[in-house]
């Protein structure tokens, strides 16, 4: 790796400070989560505390895509609160406004009767998640904490 080339990371930081991104805390709110108090409530790894409390000094200047990468969480899911909440925000917001909607598209000639059987018999996101999943009997799709 050349020592003279930015890093994709390095990079990514650069062009989220350029765009003056707001702060993790910031971020959480705005998605209606509450603000964490210390580096301590981000991650029990007690090194990435100390980094973290060294370059940032308090958990308010934190900056929103170290935060995402650094928070917590548990086995069962795959990424912290904080992403989890903004990509499920941004996948039912943008649902509402999909094309496959419209009454011109949504229909059985883009769906088929089969496939509109399927669509009109769907009642929950489990359904769709175990449709979809390798092992359906595996999967407990629940928005319970």
């Amino acid at each position: 790796m050349d020592p003279n080339v930015a890093s994709v990371e390095e990079r990514t930081v650069a062009l989220m400070r350029h765009a003056r991104l707001r702060t993790f805390n910031e971020y959480r709110e705005y998605f209606g989560l509450n603000p964490i108090h210390s580096f301590a409530e981000l991650t029990d790894d007690e090194a990435v505390q100390d980094r973290l409390r060294e370059m940032y000094g308090h958990i308010d200047n934190l900056e929103w895509y170290i935060g995402i990468f650094a928070e917590d969480y548990p086995d069962y899911m795959m990424m912290g609160w904080t992403m989890t909440t903004m990509v499920a925000h941004d996948a039912f917001t943008q649902a509402l406004t999909n094309p496959l909607l419209a009454k011109e598209v949504f229909n059985v000639n883009t769906f088929t009767q089969k496939g509109m059987d399927i669509i009109e018999g769907t009642r929950s996101l489990e359904q769709i998640i175990k449709r979809n999943a390798t092992d359906p009997d595996a999967v407990d799709a629940s928005f319970k904490c």
